[in-house]
C-alpha cells in the first residue's frame, strides 16, 4: 500500500460523502441517521473551512465583496470546470461521460444554460476556454460549447491524437475559421520553471478584482528519457503526460487543475518548480479522477513539511466516476489508498459522483477577509 507519508490534522474536518457531509475526524457511523442531507450540514461544513453558511442558491452575481466561484461539474466520468468571477466566466474541460445512462454533454449543457440564465450579464460568453489534452472525457463537449456560447480565448496543448482526436480536430478548425479568438497552445519547455502567462491564457480584466491565471505545464517536445511505466507503456506516448496544467490565484486563494498529469511527469514539474511555491495551493482539482498515478508523494510534501504553513486549510475537489474503467482492476477510480491520504490531510475533500443528484459541488474565494475559500452549494 503506497505511504502518503504523516499529514497533520488541525482541527475537524469535513468530507462529501454520497448524500451528505461527515466528519472526517469523527468515528464511523451506520447510514441511518448519518447520511444528513446537504442543505443541513453546510454550514457545518462552511465552518470547518472558516466559512459562513449560504442560502441555497448563491447570489448571482457575486456580491460586494469581489468573489470567484469554481464550480466542480458533474459529467459523469470526465472533467469540466466553470471558474466564476465578476465579469468573466472560465471554462476548463467539456466532459464527460457518453452512454445510455448517462449524457456527460448534456449535463455540461443543461449547466451552462442555468448558469447563464442566472448570469444574463455575462452575454453566454466563455471568455476562456482552456482544453487540458485530447481525451474524450475531456474534449467530448467542444463542439456543443462552441456552438452554443461565445468562447474569446482559448488554449489548450496542441495535440490531435487519441480519443479525442475529432474534437481537437473540430477545435482548431474552428480557431483558425475565427480569427478574432485568440488562440495558443501551450509547451512545457515555454512555461517552466516561472509559470507562463499572458493575454491569452490571463484575458480576465475585472473592474473589481485581476485575478492571475498561470500555466504550468503542457505539452512537450521531446522524450525527456522517461522509464516505461509498470504496464510497459512509453509515458512520452502518453497524451496525459502532456495536460495544460493550470494555476489560478484569486484574493488569497489559489486553485491548481493538473487535467491528467501522472507521477512521472508531476515529479518532473515538482523539480522545476522546486523553491517557487507555485504548486503550494489551497485548493486541489484532483489529478486524472482519483488515479493511483496522478497524486504523488512529492505533492503531499509540498502540502505537508515543505508547506509555509503546513496545518492551513487545504480543499481537495475529484470529479469522477468510481469503478472500473478500463480491462482491468488497475483502472479503478478513486484509489481508496488516496483517498484516505487527501482525507487526512484536506480541510474539505469533494466527489462529483457522490453529490446525491446534485449537479456540481464548489468552492468560492473571496477577495478579502479572515479566510481564503468556503465550500458552496446551489
Amino acid at each position: 500500500m503506497r505511504s502518503y507519508g504523516a499529514a497533520p490534522a488541525p482541527t475537524p474536518r469535513v468530507a462529501l460523502i454520497s448524500g451528505g457531509f461527515r466528519p472526517i475526524d469523527a468515528a464511523p457511523r451506520g447510514a441511518v441517521g448519518w447520511r444528513i442531507r446537504r442543505f443541513a450540514l453546510i454550514f457545518a461544513l462552511l465552518s470547518a473551512c472558516g466559512g459562513s453558511a449560504p442560502p441555497p442558491r448563491p447570489p448571482l452575481p457575486p456580491g460586494p465583496v469581489a468573489t470567484m466561484r469554481a464550480h466542480f461539474i458533474d459529467v459523469g466520468q470526465g472533467d469540466a470546470t466553470l471558474l466564476e468571477m465578476s465579469c468573466a466566466a472560465v471554462l476548463i474541460d467539456t466532459g464527460g461521460e457518453l452512454n445510455e445512462s448517462f449524457d456527460g454533454v448534456a449535463a455540461l449543457r443543461d449547466y451552462l444554460d442555468a448558469f447563464f440564465a442566472r448570469r444574463p450579464d455575462l452575454d453566454g460568453t466563455i471568455e476562456l476556454m482552456v482544453i487540458t489534452h485530447p481525451h474524450i472525457d475531456h474534449t467530448r463537449g467542444i463542439p456543443m460549447v462552441l456552438s452554443r456560447y461565445k468562447v474569446r480565448h482559448v488554449i489548450d496543448n496542441g495535440q490531435e491524437r487519441s480519443s479525442g482526436k475529432a474534437e481537437a480536430i473540430a477545435l482548431h478548425e474552428w480557431v483558425r475559421a475565427h480569427p478574432e479568438v485568440a488562440y495558443e497552445d501551450i509547451h512545457a519547455d515555454r512555461a517552466v520553471p516561472t509559470g507562463l502567462t499572458d493575454a491569452t491564457i490571463d484575458p480576465i480584466r475585472c473592474p473589481d478584482v485581476d485575478p492571475e491565471v498561470h500555466v504550468l505545464w503542457g505539452a512537450m517536445d521531446q522524450d525527456p528519457g522517461w522509464h516505461a511505466d509498470r504496464y510497459g507503456k512509453k509515458p512520452f506516448e502518453n497524451e496525459n503526460n502532456h495536460s495544460v496544467v493550470l494555476r489560478v490565484d484569486f484574493g488569497r486563494a489559489s486553485f491548481l487543475f493538473p487535467g491528467d498529469l501522472e507521477e512521472v511527469a508531476i515529479g518532473d514539474m515538482v523539480k522545476a518548480y522546486a523553491g517557487t511555491r507555485l504548486l503550494d495551493v489551497d485548493v486541489y482539482k484532483v489529478g486524472h479522477h482519483g488515479s493511483r498515478n496522478a497524486t504523488p508523494r512529492s505533492l503531499f510534501r509540498l502540502w505537508n513539511e515543505e508547506a509555509t504553513d503546513p496545518t492551513r486549510p487545504i480543499c481537495a475537489m475529484m470529479s469522477t466516476l468510481g469503478g472500473v474503467h478500463g480491462e482491468s482492476e488497475a483502472t479503478r477510480v478513486p484509489r481508496m489508498t488516496l483517498v484516505e491520504a487527501l482525507i487526512g490531510r484536506m480541510q474539505v475533500f469533494g466527489r462529483t459522483d457522490q453529490l446525491d443528484g446534485v449537479p456540481f459541488a464548489g468552492v468560492e474565494a473571496p477577495t478579502s477577509g479572515k479566510v481564503p475559500f468556503s465550500f458552496i452549494a446551489p
